[in-house]
């Protein structure tokens, strides 16, 4: 249940596991009675959501999030969780590597561009248009139903009993028994993590969605709409503990037919009013393209894209409901499997899978050429996409290169008498005016070298 495939490289594959070890931990906590041991189990916490924050920027949402969930947790059961003068230090800590730490590990890397990503804009520009233009607010509505959509999409329909089967456990008193305590807090750690995430990611695009809807701004904004990659590391334990409290028959009973009918308004919500903007854009459909069978780099995007998949995971969570009402549950989880299966693979093959080959093409040759160079090579690449889907080169050409620095090359003449240049044109007039000379790694792709004369 994830909206990222191993045939890529991202951070998440990494955050994802911390989450899930940073989850195991608050399930001992819940457990522990001895104090040195808990000192012990709270120092492990603050050392893995620290070492989280340089992963991904976003790991600051963290420690707000195990702070929150610890708080209510106490003040419920009137019970200690973690050591909090550790907590206290461990986490201040933990903020001030997320303030200073990335850029510390990238002058230590000697990364010399600026780290994007690293907060959430709330200035008062975008808060001015919240307050002045109503319009916003649309889009405000869109990107967090839009997330919640994508939520209901990535599970196969059943985020919604999941979320439903927390709430009724959580609000209820008399379900904090000592079965539950651990389940509900590493819930109430998941639930807050996906609320700042969403939360903060509405807030701070927003105003660009807004643009893209009303006054012809980027379409890539719409990609916010079903951007599940934030919140998924926490949307993924979650589901694990939904899927807990939903094995016993009482609590299918309770929550299916509502679950229906929240998952009814939320699909028809985007139904009806984000699927019109983005009909024809292809960043945010490929949750519901294996359901029509869309290749989305490849194929024109249509609103039966989306309507097919919306219409099919809202068929399944009817299946669910009669499977439950007929105590067949046991046919539930399989056909999960196998469809999360079948989106998998399929995206797999046709969007990281697609982008990876048109990467691979662009830059393999190129690698292969640069590695038996000399080790004092100068390398300078122009940093143009690869293809029609794929990434800068010049950062898929440091990552084929880990042992070589390479330079963004910026129309400038290098200095360095052992310097290359990659390039996609066969002609530049400034380089070979100063001694370079191209010739052709691959198709569309050319290197360029000193000859000697005029250097």
């Amino acid at each position: 249940m994830t909206p990222i495939r191993a045939v890529y490289t991202y951070p998440e594959f990494l955050y994802d596991l911390l989450i899930w070890v940073i989850v195991w931990i608050l399930l001992k906590l819940s457990t522990i009675t001895e104090s040195k041991k808990r000192m012990g189990f709270t120092i492990l916490l603050w050392a893995v959501s620290g070492y989280a924050c340089t992963v991904h920027t976003r790991g600051v949402t963290i420690v707000a999030a195990i702070i929150a969930a610890a708080l209510i947790y106490q003040i419920t059961l009137k019970k200690k969780l973690m050591n909090w003068p550790v907590t206290i230090v461990l986490a201040v800590a933990a903020l001030l590597f997320y303030k200073f730490g990335i850029s510390l590990l990238m002058q230590f890397l000697n990364v010399q561009h600026a780290v994007g990503n690293t907060s959430v804009p709330t200035g008062t520009g975008a808060l001015k248009l919240f307050l002045t233009e109503p319009k916003t607010w649309t889009a405000f509505a869109a990107i967090v139903i839009g997330q919640f959509n994508e939520a209901i999409m990535m599970s196969l329909g059943l985020a919604v009993p999941v979320v439903w089967a927390f709430a009724k456990t959580a609000f209820s008193r008399k379900q904090w028994t000592a079965e539950n305590q651990p389940v509900i807090l590493a819930g109430w750690f998941c639930i807050i993590a996906m609320m700042i995430t969403i939360g903060g990611q509405a807030i701070s695009r927003a105003p660009s969605v807004y643009e893209a809807m009303f006054n012809g701004g980027d379409w890539d904004a719409f990609r916010n709409v079903t951007y599940g990659r934030y919140f998924a590391a926490y949307a993924a334990p979650l589901f694990m503990i939904g899927l807990y409290l939903l094995r016993k028959q009482d609590m299918r009973q309770m929550v299916m037919q509502p679950a229906l009918i929240t998952s009814a308004l939320l699909q028809g919500y985007f139904v009806f009013n984000i699927i019109p903007y983005i009909n024809h854009f292809n960043g945010s459909v490929w949750s519901y393209a294996p359901f029509f069978f869309t290749r989305g780099f490849q194929d024109n995007i249509s609103t039966a894209a989306y309507l097919a998949g919306t219409f099919v995971v809202f068929g399944l969570q009817v299946v669910y409901a009669l499977l439950s009402s007929k105590h067949k549950t046991q046919y539930i989880l399989p056909m999960v499997c196998i469809g999360l299966i079948y989106v998998y693979g399929f995206n797999c093959l046709y969007h990281e899978g697609y982008r990876s080959r048109q990467n691979a093409e662009a830059t393999e040759q190129g690698i292969a050429y640069l590695q038996t160079l000399p080790e004092d090579t100068t390398i300078y690449i122009k940093d143009v996409p690869a293809g029609s889907a794929g990434q800068g080169v010049a950062w898929l050409y440091q990552f084929g290169l880990p042992d070589r620095s390479v330079h963004v090359f910026n129309e400038e003449v290098p200095a360095e008498q052992n310097a290359v240049v990659i390039t996609n044109s066969s002609e530049n007039s400034m380089l070979s005016h100063e001694g370079f000379e191209p010739h052709e790694i691959s198709n569309g792709w050319y290197v360029y070298e000193r000859t000697g004369e005029n250097s």
